[in-house]
Order: structure tokens, then C-alpha cells, then sequence
């Protein structure tokens, strides 16, 4: 059976984007043969329902696209916060289709849960000056000279909110220890790239030199 309703197959970008970032908003459709795409409509509206930029397009055939161009979105100039790209099709026979799509214009490209993330130790003196750096999605980094000494991971820069430490078996899970809860002390003395996952509480490092082995 293919006279179905329109679907939605992609949306890009979606969930979070760079703030800066130039890019067209691009939204992929699909229907069954017998009931081929009509017309589109592709609105992206801000955190108070105000309409940033929109389409209405026709389309046809079971698989077409509608495009905002980046210079009618104003991409990169569009300012921090929420926002919502509404989608609604419509096919040959008049079946329709709605969703709507979370789009977040932030400071950092990858997916967090904290907007911020630190190390301090006894390395830096209980430093909060070097933030981490959001590599990929809920993941952060850092280089550190450690000293072997304790410390913890810190989501702001004056112990004014969280904090993880803990892992006594030293296996690199973390536990929220807000409030004066043990710290970690499983890194030895040396350079290291420390990565934290946010999202699962775990923790992990390497050598900051790549190694290689030729073997003839």
C-alpha cells in the first residue's frame, strides 16, 4: 500500500547549532506513489512563537525537499536561544502532515548538558582558569599536567553549582559529590588529555603523543 500521508525524513541542521553558523535550514519529504507530494510549508519561529523566517513551496513526486536559504533565515546573525522549525505537507490527495523540530542556536556545536565544564586539582592549585572543551557530543576535554594529586570535575568556575568525584576503585566512574563529597585521585603524575562524558558520568585519559610502529 503506498497512499499514505507525507513523512518527514530529515531535518538539518536539528537539536543544536553553532551560533555564527551560516546554513540553510533543509527539510527532505517523502509519500507513496499514488498520493505524491503537493505543497510544503517550512516555518522557523523563535522561543516566543515569532516568525523568524518561512517557505511554502510546491513539491512532488515521493521524495522532494524544501530549502530556507541562509540569507532569508539571517543564520548567521541569529541570536542565542531556543527554536522551532514547524513542517507541515501536503500530498495528492490531500493528506496532510505536522511535526515540529527543536533547534538550539548555542555557544558551543555539540550537544551538552552543562554549558561550561572545568578540572581543578591539586595540578592547578584548585584552579577554575582553563575550562574544558566541548569535542563531541556531551564530551569534554582537557590537557593537563597532572602531579598524580587529587581532583574534580566542576560545571562552573566558582564551585557555584555541581561538581563529580569519587571513583575510589579508580575505573573512571564519577559520582556527583556536590557539597564536599571525596575527590578523584586516579591520574598519574605526566601529560595527559583528560576526557569527561557528561552524559554518563565517566571519565578517562591518554598521552597527549601519538606513537608509531612499524613492523617490517
Amino acid at each position: 500500500m503506498t497512499n499514505f500521508p507525507p513523512a518527514v525524513l530529515s531535518v538539518d541542521p536539528v537539536q543544536i547549532v553553532k551560533v555564527g553558523t551560516d546554513f540553510d535550514l533543509v527539510v527532505v519529504l517523502a509519500d507513496g506513489a499514488s498520493s505524491p507530494l503537493s505543497s510544503a510549508t517550512v516555518r522557523l519561529l523563535d522561543s516566543v512563537g515569532t516568525e523568524v523566517a518561512a517557505v511554502t513551496e510546491a513539491v512532488s513526486g515521493t521524495l522532494d525537499s524544501v530549502i530556507i536559504p541562509a540569507a532569508t533565515i539571517g543564520s548567521a546573525t541569529l541570536p542565542l536561544g531556543s527554536y522551532t522549525i514547524e513542517v507541515n505537507a501536503t500530498d495528492a490527495d490531500n493528506q496532510t502532515t505536522a511535526e515540529s523540530f527543536d533547534l538550539e542556536v548555542s555557544l558551543q556545536e555539540f550537544k551538552f548538558i552543562n554549558a561550561e565544564m572545568y578540572m581543578p586539582g591539586n595540578y592547578n592549585g584548585w584552579s577554575h582558569d582553563q575550562p574544558m572543551t566541548l569535542v563531541s557530543d556531551y564530551t569534554w576535554e582537557i590537557l593537563a599536567e597532572m602531579d598524580g594529586g587529587e581532583f574534580k570535575f566542576s560545571n562552573c568556575n566558582a564551585w557555584c553549582d555541581k561538581d563529580w568525584g569519587g571513583d575510589a576503585a579508580c575505573v573512571g566512574a564519577l559520582e556527583e559529590t556536590t557539597g564536599g563529597g571525596a575527590n578523584v585521585a586516579c591520574i598519574p603524575e605526566g601529560e595527559w588529555i583528560v576526557t569527561l562524558n557528561e552524559l554518563t558520568l565517566t571519565y578517562s585519559y591518554r598521552s597527549p603523543v601519538e606513537f608509531e610502529t612499524n613492523i617490517e
